[in-house]
């Protein structure tokens, strides 16, 4: 299975486009992995201003690498789209255009029935000082008491096979019956925060929450822990801020047969049903569309 990337979208449908005034800016503010965003838009001068915004107060040296799309769509299938290479830190927490439409075009070309959408979509490459705090260490302070190290990009994790091995049958299949004393495992394909979340979720720690459930649950999957995975599940249904579509994007790709059932009933309105659609869910099936349909039907009647 691919590795998730860091990624989300906020999206936003600007229902009485000719009513927002020039010198008006709006904004939607979600948090995704641990940080407040805010994608600001708005009528200035003339022109449609797009922007995505880091809504923080830190200091000190830290910056975020991202892949940022900023996105004008129509209902009629009409599309603008700019997508650039952003680089967020310190002093730096903004990127987009003051111009990046001429209100005139957005009204005759864009609009329809009185409304637009508008989109930013963040693939996040990298963050730099940004590490959350470790509920569990795993380095050189425990090797005395490990027996198996798990390298992950250069980092060192000292493990016990015992606990790995009855939590995961992919640790079992290879750990067990390897005659080195301290057996070394490398992986390059994974993320060393998120295998540190995992770990301490396997250690029975409380780290699954919205900035870690994604990558906990793609480990978990992938490394055969289904412990691991009813916790994400847990979470994903009674404590997650994530919006609908998301979480049903997960239930969908991970095969979360309790959380799935949870979506399509908290499904309510018309609203919720486009939210879902226009997420475009790779992962959604026959049987997850027909539900969808089953609950809009009912809606509508």
């Amino acid at each position: 299975m691919e590795y998730p990337r860091k990624e989300f979208v906020i999206r936003k449908v600007i229902e009485d486009v000719p009513s927002v005034e020039n010198s008006t800016t709006l904004y939607e503010k979600e948090e995704h992995f641990g940080l407040t965003w805010k994608f600001l838009y708005g009528h200035e001068n003339g022109y449609l201003s797009l922007h995505l915004m880091l809504d923080s107060d830190l200091l000190g040296s830290w910056s975020i690498e991202t892949e940022t799309s900023l996105k004008l769509i129509s209902s009629n299938g009409t599309s603008s789209i700019i997508r650039e290479n952003c680089n967020f830190r310190y002093r730096h927490h903004m990127w987009g255009w003051d111009d990046f439409m001429s209100w005139s075009t957005l009204l005759g070309s864009y609009m329809v029935n009185r409304k637009v959408t508008v989109e930013a979509h963040v693939v996040i490459k990298e963050m730099i000082g940004l590490d959350r705090k470790n509920l569990r260490k795993f380095d050189e302070s425990v090797r005395d008491v490990s027996d198996v190290v798990v390298v992950v990009k250069d980092r060192r994790f000292y493990l016990c096979k015992e606990i790995l091995a009855v939590q995961s049958t992919y640790f079992r299949s290879i750990l067990f019956g390897n005659n080195e004393e301290h057996p070394e495992i490398e992986f390059h394909d994974i993320d060393p925060e998120d295998f540190q979340a995992f770990l301490e979720l396997l250690h029975g720690e409380s780290s699954v929450d919205d900035s870690t459930v994604e990558g906990i649950l793609h480990l978990a999957h992938v490394y055969n822990t289904p412990m691991c995975v009813r916790r994400c599940e847990e979470f994903l249904i009674e404590k997650s801020k994530f919006k609908l579509d998301k979480k049903l994007e997960l239930s969908l790709r991970y095969k979360l047969e309790n959380l799935k059932p949870t979506c399509i009933s908290h499904v309510t309105s018309v609203a919720d049903v486009r939210e879902i659609v226009s997420a475009e869910i790779r992962e959604m099936d026959l049987h997850t569309s027909q539900a969808l349909l089953r609950k809009l039907l009912i809606i509508c009647d």
